[in-house]
C-alpha cells in the first residue's frame, strides 16, 4: 500500500507540521543544523504564518466518533470500494464494525509523493470494535487468486496448467498472471472489476504511483550505496525484466494473451506495453498480497486496505521470494525472519464458511484506526516492497537489522577456504550467507547464535590452518582437563569474537556518509518538504526558483507539477538517508554489544552484551568506535 497512487497508505503521515512523519520528523537537539535549500526561501515571519495556518487547517488523523460501519470516503477510491462491496453483498463480502476512512490533506499528501497519493485505512466504526471480532470477510470465490479467476476462466486455466507441468510451480507468477489477466484481458466482466479500479492506474506513470527502489532514478539509488537495500533493488529491476521475458515467450504468445499486448517490441498500437502491465503486477504482488496458512499467496479485496501496526505500508505477510503458493494452495506461512511478537495471522481462512477472513487482535475505540502485523520485515524489506520505512519505536528490536552477506574467502586464509566452506556447508550453512543481523535477545536469538557459530568456524582457520574450523565450539571428548578445554573453548570465542568486530566494522565503512552528514541531510530534506507542502497550498506568490533555472515554470498547473515531483524526490531521498542511518546504529550497536560482552562472540549472542532501555536514533553515542 505504501507504494503509492489511490488506494495507497503511507506509514510517514504527520498530525500536524509540528508533531511530522517519522521519516521528516525535526531532529532532536544533537543534529546538525544547516541552511536552507536555494530552490524554495521564505521569511521567518512568512514561516510561521503558513505553520499556524497549517496546523489549524490539518485535518485529525482518526474521527473522535468514528463513522458508520461500512462507510468508504468519498472520491474515486472510496465510490469502486462501496460500489464493489455492495456488488457482492449477497455472496457474503461484510465489514463488521468497521469502515474505510482516508487520511487526507495535501500537506499528508505531498509528504507521501504527490498530491494523487490518497492515504486510506480501516477504522472503527461508530460502536467500536471488540477483540477477536471478524470484522473483514471475502468469500473465497472472491479472494483474487488463480484458483478463483482460473474457475470462470477456462482458458486461463489451460494455460498455468500446461505451464505448471513444464517449468513447475510458482504460485507468485501465477497470480501476477491472473491479476493481469484479469486487468487487461477481461476487465469489462471481472468479478473484481470495481476492486482493481481502487488500486494504482497501470496507465500513469508508475514513478509517480509507487515508492520502492524499482522506479528509482539512477542518481536517488546511488542514494542507498553502502547498503545491501542499493544491490537488491538494481536485482529486482533485473527479476522484473526476467519475468516479463518469461512471460512474454512462454505467456503472452498464447491464449488468452495473445494480441493483447505487442509480443515483441509493445508497439504504440499496445493498450499498455507488456512491460508496464509486468510491473504494475509485479509491484501489486508485493504491496497487497498475504499469506494465508494453508492456501498460499494470495490478494484479498478489502483486506488489502487495513495499514501495518507498526507504521504503514505493504501488505505482504512474509517476502513473496521463495513462497510457493501454487494455486492458492499449500503455501508457506509468511517468510524472512521468524516474527515473535505476535504469533496469530493477519488473514486466515475459514473452512467452515469458505471464506478469508480477518479477527480483530484487540480492542478498538470509535474512529480509532484499525491495524495488522505484516509479519516479520526488516527495514530493508519495506523500503523494497513496501517503499516505506518502520517508525524507529513501536516495533520489535529484531526488524532493526542490517543485512550482511557473510562469505568465508574475505577471512580464511586461501590454503585454509575450501576447509572452511565445507566445514561451514556441513553445519547448515550456505556460502556465501546472507543474514539479518540485529542486536540479540537475552538467551533467544536463534540468529545470532548462528552468526557467532559462523565467525566461530570462520576463525578457527585463521591462526592455525591445520585445525579443524569451528571444532572448539563443541569440543569432543579427549583426555585433556577441563581447564584446557575451557581455555579452548574462550580462545575460540574470543577469536570468533575478533572476527564478528572486524567484520562489523568493515560493513560500517562501506557507507560513504557520516551519521552527522546524514543528519544534516534530513534535516535539509524536512525543512524543504515543509516549504513545498505550504507552498503546494495555493500559496505559490511564495515560492521563489532560481534566476538561473531557465525551466523555472510560469503556470501554475506547471508549479504544481513541478513541486509534486520536488516533493517525490525529497521524500525518496529522505527513506534512502534514514535507512542508512538506521543501519549505522544497528552496526555502531552491535559493535558495541560484542565490546560489552568481553569480545566474546557466544556471550554475545546470549544478550550478555546488550544494554537495556531506547536511545536516541540520531544520538547515539559509541566508545571507541569512530563511524
Amino acid at each position: 500500500h505504501a507504494l503509492g497512487g489511490p488506494g495507497s497508505r503511507f506509514a510517514n503521515r504527520p498530525a500536524s507540521v509540528a508533531s511530522a512523519s517519522s521519516a521528516f520528523h525535526r531532529a532532536p537537539a544533537c543534529r546538525a543544523m544547516t541552511p536552507k535549500p536555494a530552490y524554495l526561501v521564505f521569511p521567518k515571519a512568512v514561516s510561521v504564518f503558513l505553520l499556524a495556518i497549517f496546523v489549524i487547517a490539518s485535518p485529525p488523523i482518526v474521527a473522535a466518533a468514528g463513522a458508520p460501519s461500512g462507510t468508504t470516503p468519498h472520491g474515486p477510491v472510496g465510490e469502486s470500494l462501496r460500489a464493489w462491496i455492495k456488488t457482492h453483498a449477497s455472496a457474503g463480502v461484510e465489514l463488521e464494525g468497521v469502515y474505510f476512512g482516508e487520511h487526507d490533506g495535501l500537506g499528508a499528501s505531498l509528504r507521501a509523493g504527490g498530491s494523487l497519493r490518497r492515504d486510506v485505512g480501516v477504522f472503527a466504526a461508530s460502536g467500536g470494535l471488540a477483540s477477536d471480532e471478524a470484522y473483514v470477510s471475502v468469500p473465497w470465490s472472491l479472494v483474487l487468486c488463480p484458483e478463483s479467476v482460473t474457475a470462470v476462466r477456462p482458458e486461463l486455466a489451460t494455460l498455468l496448467r500446461s505451464l505448471r507441468e513444464e517449468y513447475g510451480s510458482d504460485g507468485k507468477s501465477a497470480l501476477m498472471l491472473a491479476l493481469i489477466h484479469e486487468r487487461f484481458v477481461a476487465p469489462r466482466d471481472s468479478p473484481w472489476r470495481l476492486y482493481l479500479d481502487a488500486l494504482p492506474d497501470p496507465a500513469q506513470n508508475f514513478s509517480d504511483l509507487f515508492d520502492t527502489p524499482l522506479y528509482w532514478d539512477p542518481s536517488l539509488l546511488r542514494e542507498l550505496e553502502g547498503s545491501s537495500v542499493l544491490d537488491d533493488a538494481i536485482t529486482d529491476q533485473a527479476k522484473v525484466r526476467a519475468v516479463h521475458n518469461g512471460f512474454v515467450k512462454r505467456a503472452f504468445s498464447q491464449k488468452p494473451f495473445f494480441g493483447v499486448f505487442d509480443r515483441e517490441n509493445d508497439g504504440d498500437d499496445a493498450k499498455i506495453p507488456s512491460l508496464a502491465a509486468t510491473q504494475w503486477a509485479w509491484s501489486i504482488v508485493h504491496s497487497r498480497a498475504s499469506n494465508v496458512p494453508g492456501k498460499g499467496l494470495v490478494l484479498i479485496p478489502l483486506v488489502d486496505m487495513i495499514n501495518d501496526k507498526r507504521g504503514g505500508g505493504g501488505k505482504m505477510k512474509g517476502t513473496a521470494e521463495g513462497t510457493d503458493g501454487g494455486d492458492c494452495g499449500g503455501g508457506k506461512k509468511g517468510g524472512g525472519t521468524e516474527d515473535t511478537t505476535d504469533t496469530r495471522d493477519f488473514a486466515v481462512y475459514d473452512a467452515q464458511y469458505d471464506r478469508a477472513v480477518v479477527y480483530a487482535k484487540r480492542d478498538y475505540s470509535p474512529g480509532e484506526e484499525v491495524t495488522e502485523s505484516y509479519g516479520a520485515w526488516s527495514d530493508a524489506d519495506t523500503l523494497l516492497s513496501g517503499g516505506y520505512l518502520l517508525p524507529e519505536t513501536g516495533h520489535d528490536q529484531s526488524r532493526n537489522c542490517v543485512p550482511i552477506t557473510l562469505s568465508p574467502e574475505n577471512f580464511a586464509t586461501e590454503v585454509a577456504l575450501g576447509k572452511v566452506s565445507a566445514a561451514l556447508r556441513s553445519s547448515g550453512f550456505p556460502v556465501p550467507w546472507r543474514v539479518c543481523v540485529s542486536l540479540p535477545g537475552q538467551g533467544t536469538d536463534s540468529t545470532a547464535k548462528r552468526v557467532a557459530r559462523w565467525a566461530s568456524i570462520v576463525s578457527g582457520s585463521e591462526g592455525n590452518t591445520n585445525e579443524e574450523p569451528g571444532e572448539p565450539l563443541e569440543p569432543e571428548e579427549s583426555e585433556e582437563s577441563e581447564k584446557e578445554k575451557d581455555l579452548s573453548q574462550n580462545s575460540n570465542a574470543k577469536r570468533a569474537g575478533e572476527l564478528l568486530a572486524r567484520l562489523l566494522q568493515a560493513r560500517l565503512a562501506e557507507y560513504p556518509t557520516s551519521v552527522r552528514e546524514d543528519q544534516a541531510l534530513l534535516q535539509v530534506f524536512g525543512e524543504e518538504l515543509e516549504q513545498v507542502v505550504w507552498a503546494f497550498d495555493n500559496l505559490f506568490e511564495f515560492v521563489e526558483f532560481p534566476e538561473e533555472d531557465e525551466t523555472a515554470p510560469e503556470s501554475a498547473l506547471a508549479k504544481r507539477t513541478a513541486l509534486e515531483k520536488r516533493a517525490r524526490a525529497l521524500r525518496r531521498a529522505s527513506l534512502a538517508t534514514r535507512l542508512r542511518l538506521r543501519e549505522k546504529k544497528t552496526l555502531a550497536e552491535l559493535s558495541e554489544s560484542v565490546a560489552r560482552a568481553g569480545g566474546d562472540a557466544f556471550l554475545w549472542a546470549n544478550g550478555l552484551g546488550k544494554v537495556s532501555g531506547d536511545k536516541d536514533e540520531l544520538c547515539v553515542v559509541t566508545t571507541g568506535f569512530d563511524y
